[in-house]
C-alpha cells in the first residue's frame, strides 16, 4: 500500500472517529426516539417522551431489586434484548468480565455489551449495560413487563454513574435523561 493510499485511510478514519466525539458532545444524555418514517433533511432522532408509568415507578425506585448477573435477566428480557439488538441470540458479558470496548477487535467471540446492572420492579426490568465498539457508551435498556409478555420500552444513552433506579431518577430529574428510543 503506498504512503498516499494510508494516508488517506488515516484521514477517513479520523473523520469518522471525530464525527462521533462530536456527537457525543453535543447530546451525551439525551434519549432518543426511533426514526421517523416521514422524511426530512435532518436525520437526527427526535426526543420522545418517558412513559409515565415508568417516571412514577422510578420515584420510587427503592423498590427497584438491583441483580448483577446476566442469569438473573428473566430470560423473556434476554429473548427481548435480542431481538432488539438484532441478535440471533442474547451476548452480553459479566460485570468486569472482558468484551469488546472498542473497534479494534482483539477476540472477535467477545460480545459488544457488557451488564453494569439489573433493576427489576412491578412491571419494569432496566438493563444497564455497556456497548463497546468505535465509541464505549452506558446505556440502560427498559421493558415492560406483563402476563402477556415483554414490551421493549426503550434504550438510553447515560452517564457511567447512572447505574440503578435511584441514578436514572435523578438523571431524569436532573433534566439529562428526556426520553427513549427505540434501541440500536
Amino acid at each position: 500500500m503506498s504512503l498516499v493510499s494510508c494516508l488517506v485511510v488515516l484521514l477517513g478514519i479520523d473523520a469518522v472517529v471525530m464525527r462521533y466525539v462530536r456527537r457525543q458532545e453535543v447530546q451525551p444524555l439525551i434519549i432518543l426516539t426511533q426514526p421517523s418514517t416521514v422524511e426530512s433533511s435532518d436525520d437526527r432522532p427526535r426526543p420522545h417522551p418517558l412513559p409515565g408509568d415508568l417516571l412514577l415507578a422510578l420515584q420510587t425506585s427503592d423498590d427497584f431489586q438491583m441483580l448483577h448477573k446476566i442469569s438473573e435477566i428473566p430470560v423473556s428480557v434476554r429473548v427481548a434484548f435480542a431481538k432488539a439488538a438484532h441478535l440471533d441470540t442474547f451476548s452480553m458479558a459479566e460485570p468486569g468480565a472482558r468484551w469488546q470496548a472498542t473497534d479494534v477487535i482483539m477476540w472477535p467471540r467477545l460480545p459488544w455489551w457488557r451488564l453494569v446492572g439489573v433493576a427489576v420492579a412491578g412491571s419494569f426490568c432496566l438493563v444497564f449495560y455497556e456497548h463497546g465498539g468505535i465509541g464505549e457508551s452506558n446505556n440502560v435498556a427498559v421493558f415492560r413487563l406483563s402476563p402477556e409478555g415483554v414490551e421493549q420500552v426503550g434504550h438510553a444513552y447515560l452517564d457511567p454513574g447512572v447505574a440503578d433506579g435511584a441514578a436514572l431518577h435523578l438523571a431524569i430529574e436532573g433534566g439529562q435523561v428526556s426520553g427513549l428510543d427505540a434501541f440500536f
